[in-house]
């Protein structure tokens, strides 16, 4: 009797002990789940466990490391995204361009030009209303394209009409959604680095299109074209040029669609020095 009561009691103890050596680990899995759900990211569980726990132990452990990391990167992600937003919306009047606007307004009217001059006022308001009012991150490309020819009209009264300029876009794309300020600082790159040291009249072609799921817009100028080097140079710089309008350069447009799309999308450039440059922009369908 004495024997059985000794072995029984033996057996309850060591049933506790597997028991807690199950239990305890399993407890503390569940708690650092729900410490993790509750938005901590640092914790971690002290492996005491055996085997299967051992591993769920260690698995969990490397699952919040990866999770942290993740966080963090989209954290600097975002950050990043708004400060180039940020620095779109800091750039979108440059004073120099609204000073030449100006000058071109005076002169218009010292020539007594009503028509031309009440055409060129009614590009600058449009421009200045589309760039101070709209502050959605995404706009239609009709609406982009519509921002667009105002800059576009507002540069031929100031250049004379030193360029011309043909539109391309199919008419379904026109309700898609684009970053915007995404055309006009790759077409200004074409007026000012292109089409303005060119000898006689430029030609800008613009197109947009969609191909294989993507949205493709090209901007294309038969200007005084770029090395490898200047094209480095371009995608490289965010230095403002004092006869731009938004002094958001062609780097920043590339910096945002990658942030926004990731790197498959962006911005590619092939250009012949002396003959032309073309800017492709590669984008994802948004309706």
């Amino acid at each position: 009797m004495g024997v059985s009561l000794i072995i029984f009691l033996l057996a309850v103890f060591l049933s506790y002990i597997f028991t807690r050596s199950i239990s305890d680990p399993l407890n503390n899995l569940v708690e650092a789940m729900n410490q993790v759900e509750e938005g901590n990211l640092e914790v971690q569980i002290d492996d005491q466990a055996q085997d299967e726990l051992a591993a769920a132990s260690s698995n969990f452990n490397q699952m919040v490391v990866e999770l942290k990391e993740l966080v963090e990167d989209v954290k600097e992600n975002e950050k990043q995204k708004n400060d180039l937003e940020f620095k779109a919306l800091q750039a979108q009047i440059n004073p120099h361009f609204l000073s030449n606007i100006l000058n071109t307004a005076r002169l218009l009217a010292d020539m007594q030009n009503a028509d031309n001059l009440e055409n060129f006022l009614s590009s600058v308001i449009n421009l200045l209303h589309l760039s101070m009012n709209n502050k959605e991150d995404f706009i239609t490309v009709a609406k982009e394209v519509e921002y667009l020819k105002s800059y576009l009209n507002i540069q031929q009264f100031r250049l004379h009409n030193k360029f011309e300029v043909k539109f391309e876009i199919e008419e379904n794309l026109m309700n898609y959604k684009i970053p915007r300020f995404l055309l006009q600082p790759v077409v200004e790159n074409s007026i000012i680095h292109g089409i303005s040291g060119k000898s006689g009249q430029g030609l800008i072609e613009i197109k947009g299109f969609t191909q294989n799921e993507q949205v493709i817009f090209t901007i294309t100028d038969d200007g005084i074209g770029m090395t490898e080097q200047e094209i480095k140079d371009l995608l490289s710089e965010n230095k403002m040029n004092k006869g731009q309008f938004s002094g958001i350069g062609i780097n920043n447009v590339k910096e945002r669609i990658e942030l926004y799309f990731g790197r498959e999308y962006g911005i590619e450039i092939e250009s012949l020095k002396g003959y032309f440059t073309t800017v492709k922009i590669i984008l994802p369908e948004i309706y």
